[in-house]
């Protein structure tokens, strides 16, 4: 039913949101190396460059003043500065990214809960509802068949209490005039109504 079908189509999305966020995961863990060792590799670039300068000091001893040397101490400066921030992003991307995934699908899981858990809710009232409704208009069946055969029930006793009172009448009127009641005909007329509506209720 449409209800199943609902459950299905959040099951699915919760399934693919789930996927995706776990292989976001691994792509940022996998950034992450990549950075990292990006930072790794410039920064022994630079400082390997730098070294080689401290030990060959004696050899350049006037270096200092010239516009290449600033150049070459800028590029080396720029290139250390360029690694920190590669190691930044590479921290961002394996702690601060990866975490706000792994909450984002904790959310998406109990927000998940919380929406099949309504679903059920509306579902067992839209069931409850259903039967109430049955019930009721079962009730109301019940409560007119009940009022048809009461008064059909009132009416047959108003038919036999008649018949009875004509019969009575009957045969007070043979025993009047002297008559056995048995033999008058009006009594045996009075007597066969009352018999035949006696046997029909």
């Amino acid at each position: 039913n449409q209800f199943t079908e609902q459950l299905k189509c959040l099951d699915l999305k919760l399934d693919i949101d789930s996927t995706v966020v776990a292989e976001l995961q691994d792509f940022y863990r996998r950034r992450a190396s990549v950075e990292q060792d990006y930072s790794d590799a410039l920064a022994k670039l630079a400082n390997g460059l730098k070294q080689r300068h401290v030990n060959e000091t004696t050899k350049r001893p006037h270096w200092a003043p010239y516009t290449a040397t600033t150049i070459w101490n800028t590029l080396l400066g720029s290139t250390l500065h360029l690694a920190e921030a590669h190691a930044t992003l590479s921290d961002i991307f394996s702690k601060q990214m990866v975490q706000r995934l792994a909450d984002m699908d904790e959310d998406a899981v109990r927000l998940h809960k919380q929406v099949k858990f309504l679903f059920c809710c509306r579902e067992m009232m839209s069931s409850c509802q259903d039967r109430v409704l049955a019930n009721t208009t079962k009730l109301q069946a019940d409560q007119r068949e009940y009022a048809h055969r009461q008064a059909a029930a009132l009416e047959a006793d108003r038919i036999r209490r008649r018949a009875e009172d004509k019969l009575l009448a009957a045969n007070q009127k043979a025993r009047s005039k002297g008559k056995d009641p048995d033999n008058s005909q009006r009594s045996m007329r009075a007597q066969n109504e009352f018999d035949l509506v006696s046997a029909q209720i």
